[in-house]
């Protein structure tokens, strides 16, 4: 039965879903693990997932957009909500001495084939998850977007994937209307 916490429940489920395939890398997936509101603080690793945006996807008619009829009639449409999955790992930085020394590139390229495999390691899974079905239900996997590196700042950098899932709606119980007097 849908309900006001699907879209908390989409979002956990891709949570879970992502950690335990990060799991599976050497570097595992980061301890801390969270569904948020938007952009988390980071201090330390973190996997999160968050909304992007909710937006009406197509019309479930099949229906030209230009066509009037199409226009006039509110016909349902599929919800589809965009998740933004990031991982953050730690990143090389200055020594903190007067005299910083910057990282060394062995470090940096460390860094950076771990945010990789992490990504990467998230994409495919995804896209095996899409051809096997394996979301159904209320959230279903609609399509991977992209992938992008999240620049490093403070000690930590990251990689922020794109997945977008069709959400089934509900209907909620509505107020009686108020009357005026």
């Amino acid at each position: 039965m849908s309900g006001a916490d699907d879209l908390y429940g989409a979002a956990h489920y891709l949570l879970d879903f992502c950690a335990a395939v990060l799991d599976e890398l050497p570097a595992k997936a980061p301890a801390r693990q969270l569904v948020t509101i938007g952009y988390p603080a980071i201090d330390c690793e973190t996997l999160a997932v968050f909304i992007f945006p909710v937006l009406p996807g197509p019309f479930a008619p099949q229906t030209s957009p230009g066509d009037p009829f199409f226009q006039g009639h509110p016909y349902p449409v599929l919800d589809l909500v965009t998740f933004q999955i990031q991982v953050w790992r730690c990143w090389p930085s200055t020594d903190g001495k007067a005299v910083p020394k910057p990282p060394q590139p062995a470090a940096i390229d460390a860094a950076s084939a771990t945010l990789y495999a992490d990504a990467w390691q998230i994409w495919n899974a995804f896209r095996s998850a899409l051809n096997v079905g394996l979301f159904a239900g209320p959230c279903v996997l609609a399509r991977v977007d992209q992938i992008q590196p999240i620049q490093p700042d403070g000690g930590f950098a990251g990689m922020n994937i794109l997945a977008t899932v069709q959400l089934d709606g509900f209907q909620p119980e509505l107020p009686d209307p108020i009357e005026e007097g």
